[in-house]
Order: structure tokens, then C-alpha cells, then sequence
């Protein structure tokens, strides 16, 4: 991908051959590939192939490439009613050998809502905001996009503004702010620094950006990739 789009991840998509399992490939031009565990592939009326997370599967990748003052993270999820278990990791970036210090964290609580998480150094030194109960809605597919602008975290979905983050210290901290050490890493669907709270989801479409989409480049894209989920 070129970088003008400011696409630093952006996780591979299939349409006709079923992807492998051992690699999800990053299509940008930085290549933070993570290797795959335990992940299955389902593929959806569309012909999409989307990935499986059955509880125990997750995805990492050992300091990556991206390290931005500013940013987005944007990706299709479906959550299923039958398996719902609190505190489950969507993706979580941090350092991989300890609970506490520098870690983001994007997390499925109970009550079908999202809750977002910074902390640094030690318990909740950030922000700390849960959506609306019922936010979630389980069984269909859903379109997610956080930005960051140096202001504020706002929360998308489906193209639209649901929430913006307004308390809670130091809310204008993006991935360069939070961490001080090369043993970081992303994971999608369990924890950065232990095997554990893995996503029981379907997830696809999973994109990291160097800088804050606009509310047009979020709706444009809904709209461009919503019919492949069925919405």
C-alpha cells in the first residue's frame, strides 16, 4: 500500500483462496506480520474470508513498526451471544513482559459495550471509558473505527460518531507515548504479555493508520465494505 494512504498495518484480505494459518500478513509497506494461533477461517456469503477466534486463538507480533503520535485503528467485528465472556482483548499493544507498564488496550466487556484502556507504568494512567450498555450489538457484523487526534479518542460505528473520550488524564496519548522500552508488541484477540482474556469473534478488515481518519474517510470506507458483511 502507498504511503500517502498512512497505512502502517493493514491485515490481509481474501476473497476466492483461503488464507494461511500460521501468518497474518500485513499488506502495507511496513510488513508487521504476526504469526497466527489457533485462528480458523470462515468464509462469508460475500466470498470474504474473515478470521475465527474461537476463545483460545490470538495473533502477535514483536515490536512493530509503528510508533505514531497520532492514529487510527479500524476493523469489522462480530461477537456472538453464545460466548460472551467480560474483559475479552480485541487488540492490546504494549510491552510483552510485564502486566502493567505501557500498554493500550482495546477490550470486549460484558453488557455488550466496548471499553478502552490506557495505561502507563502502572494501573490506569490514562483514560479509562466504557460505551454505552447494549453499544454491541451480538450476532451481526459491526464496523469499528478509534481515532486519534493529539485532542481526544473518538469511537465510530458503522460510520458514525458514538462517543468521544473527554476525561481521564493524559487523553491525547497514542502509541508514542506509551511505552519506553523495544519489548513491545500487538496482539489481536488475548493479552500482550500473557496467553489469556482471548476474543471468542470474527474479526476482519483490521487497520492501523498513522494518523486520525476523518469523519468522511470513515463513513467512505463503511459504506465502501459493508455490503461484503451482509449490512
Amino acid at each position: 500500500m502507498s504511503k500517502a494512504r498512512g497505512i502502517v498495518f493493514e491485515s490481509e484480505v481474501s476473497r476466492d483462496v483461503e488464507p494461511g494459518v500460521v501468518t497474518l500478513y500485513d499488506r502495507s509497506r511496513f510488513a508487521n506480520n504476526g504469526t497466527m494461533t489457533d485462528i480458523t477461517w470462515a468464509q462469508l456469503p460475500s466470498g470474504l474470508w474473515v478470521m475465527d477466534f474461537d476463545g483460545t486463538a490470538y495473533i502477535r507480533r514483536d515490536n512493530p513498526s509503528f510508533n505514531n503520535p497520532t492514529g487510527s485503528i479500524s476493523l469489522w467485528a462480530n461477537f456472538p451471544t453464545s460466548a460472551l465472556v467480560p474483559n475479552e482483548i480485541v487488540f492490546a499493544y504494549g510491552l510483552n513482559n510485564n502486566f502493567w507498564p505501557d500498554m493500550f488496550w482495546l477490550l470486549y466487556p460484558s453488557a455488550s459495550r466496548f471499553r478502552f484502556q490506557l495505561q502507563k507504568g502502572g494501573p490506569v494512567q490514562g483514560f479509562d471509558e466504557y460505551t454505552t450498555i447494549g453499544s454491541v450489538t451480538n450476532d451481526i457484523w459491526q464496523n469499528w473505527v478509534l481515532t486519534q487526534d493529539r485532542t481526544a479518542p473518538k469511537l465510530y460505528r458503522n460510520g458514525l460518531l458514538i462517543l468521544t473520550i473527554s476525561t481521564g488524564a493524559n487523553i491525547g496519548w497514542w502509541f508514542s507515548d506509551i511505552y519506553a522500552s523495544t519489548a513491545r508488541r500487538y496482539s489481536i484477540g488475548a493479552l500482550v504479555h500473557a496467553v489469556s482474556n482471548q476474543v471468542t469473534a470474527s474479526l476482519s478488515q483490521l487497520r492501523i493508520y498513522n494518523y486520525a481518519l476523518t469523519a468522511g474517510q470513515i463513513l467512505n470506507h463503511y459504506e465502501a465494505t459493508r455490503r461484503d458483511f451482509g449490512v
